[in-house]
């Protein structure tokens, strides 16, 4: 085998190891996407950042204590673009999540439309998938 074969096929091994870790990184398998929920929740964060933004909020449970979960979500570019902002909502306001549960059974999810105590709907670029009859229970 020549060198410069050699030299292809080591940058074509690399870059296939190197794209596997990326492309993992991106999976959604976390999440049942077959499912839909909603929950009332207080906020108790909102990062929004890149790559992906997070929604912190405090749920409360039909015993009266209250439960912290975490909603995730796609990146500041992915959410700005269906009309979220960084102001959209703050620490204490009261929202309803309408989102894919994670898999595990943990508490929390893909975030897909969240909804603010005005009534305002704001829905995210993942909602599509869900389909357009999806149900959030």
């Amino acid at each position: 085998m020549t060198p410069s074969i050699r030299f292809v096929l080591f940058g074509f091994a690399a870059a296939v190891c190197a794209a596997a870790p990326a492309s993992a990184h991106h999976s959604l398998a976390m999440y049942d996407r077959s499912q839909n929920k909603e929950v009332i929740a207080t906020v108790k964060a909102w990062d929004w950042a890149s790559p992906h933004s997070f929604i912190h909020v405090v749920i409360p449970k039909p015993d009266g204590t209250m439960e912290e979960a975490n909603f995730e979500g796609t990146s500041v570019y992915g959410l700005s673009r269906t009309g979220w902002s960084k102001e959209m909502m703050h620490p204490g306001d009261k929202i309803t999540i309408h989102y894919n549960p994670r898999s595990d059974g943990h508490v929390g999810g893909l975030f897909q439309i969240v909804v603010t105590a005005d009534g305002k709907k704001y829905v995210g670029p993942f909602a599509n998938q869900a389909g357009p009859d999806a149900v959030f229970r």
